[in-house]
């Protein structure tokens, strides 16, 4: 009685107590028989709970936050990270590669029970669960690939999309998820024997992969010399199509301007010819009737009318001496008068001597 009563007081005095952090889990282990309860303890211990660790008891913990692992400490600068993966492209160029993997473990009790049955007890050695599967199938989906697909950016996601969905499925039953899978680098050179890396091929796949890059860069200068010129030909094309427009909106305007004016004057010059031929055609008719019997007289009428409107002292109308035309001669107004006194004389003895002979016929009947 008094070793039990022993036993029990050294136990508590053996008793331990340990707080989880942050993003930390555990799970008991009992290190007693199962009949008495020993095994996996089906509790899960959460952050920032105080568990207590009796003498028979070990605390397996995670921590659930992301983790990374990375292969290639040159290239990336980081000290912590391993050696390149080295594997051959499907050509048989040997190949450094540098990849960094995220994961974090499950912390459902379900997980956390099936990851310690692993063999993985802890952080290391979900670490290097990780390391090796992951090392696996980097080497396994970037065999795959030719030199050129290196080269290649789809390519490459590609094979690296591949490594994440076989590392998941591999994984997950191990309650750990891989969160992202990068390829940071990679370099087709191969370690030698002595621990020293032959890189004279890679040296020449860079120097081909500059000049590429330059030639590259000079075509999308003259692509872009290109394109500034096409605009700018395209803004002179506008401009010249603009000016064109405006030259061909005035010369319609010109056009239907003359187009009108000509219309115009056309339509006077018919008017003025019209007329002319009227006139001509009046003339020709008057010349005609003057050619005719009644033309002296006509003609005479008209000189009447005319010396009626001018208001003359004197004038005299005779035949002409071929019994053609008019002469017109200035007399003297008192000769005219005594021409006229004479002629009326004459006239009046005419009248006599026709009264004369007409009573002398009466006589003798």
């Amino acid at each position: 009685m008094k070793k039990t009563l022993t036993l029990i007081i050294l136990s508590f005095l053996a008793t331990g107590c340990q707080q989880m952090e942050g993003t930390q889990y555990g799970l008991r282990f009992r290190k007693l028989p199962p009949i008495i309860g020993g095994g996996i303890a089906s509790e899960v211990a959460r952050p920032g709970q105080v568990v207590a660790i009796w003498p028979w008891d070990a605390l397996y913990t995670f921590d659930a936050k992301p983790h990374d692992v990375s292969w290639g400490g040159n290239v990336r600068n980081n000290p912590d990270a391993e050696d390149f993966v080295y594997s051959r492209a499907r050509d048989g160029n040997e190949v450094a590669l540098a990849f960094t993997i995220r994961y974090r473990v499950n912390p459902e009790p379900e997980m956390l029970r099936q990851l310690i049955q692993t063999g993985a007890i802890d952080d290391e050695g979900v670490r290097d669960l990780v390391v090796s599967i992951g090392r696996s199938d980097v080497r396994r989906y970037m065999n795959e690939l030719h030199t050129s697909e290196f080269l290649d950016t789809a390519s490459r996601y590609k094979a690296v999309d591949k490594i994440k969905n076989s590392m998941q499925e591999r994984i997950k039953t191990y309650g750990i998820e891989i969160v992202q899978v990068n390829m940071d680098d990679y370099r087709f050179e191969r370690k030698l024997r002595d621990g020293t890396v032959d890189s004279s091929y890679q040296q020449r796949l860079t120097e081909i992969q500059q000049l590429t890059e330059d030639t590259e860069r000079e075509r999308s200068r003259t692509e872009t010399v290109r394109a500034k010129k096409a605009q700018e030909r395209n803004a002179m094309e506008a401009t010249v199509s603009q000016v064109l427009a405006e030259a061909d909106g005035y010369l319609n305007q010109a056009k239907l301007r003359g187009d009108s004016y000509f219309q115009s004057k056309s339509n006077e010059a018919k008017a003025i010819l019209a007329q002319g031929e009227a006139g001509a055609q009046g003339i020709t008719e008057k010349a005609a009737a003057l050619q005719g019997a009644g033309g002296q007289a006509i003609l005479k009428l008209e000189i009447a009318k005319q010396l009626q409107k001018s208001a003359p002292s004197f004038v005299a109308l005779n035949e002409g001496s071929s019994g053609h035309g008019l002469d017109v001669r200035r007399l003297d107004t008192n000769a005219m008068l005594s021409a006229m006194g004479i002629m009326e004389g004459v006239r009046g003895t005419e009248s006599k001597s026709v009264e004369s002979k007409g009573a002398n016929n009466s006589k003798q009947e």
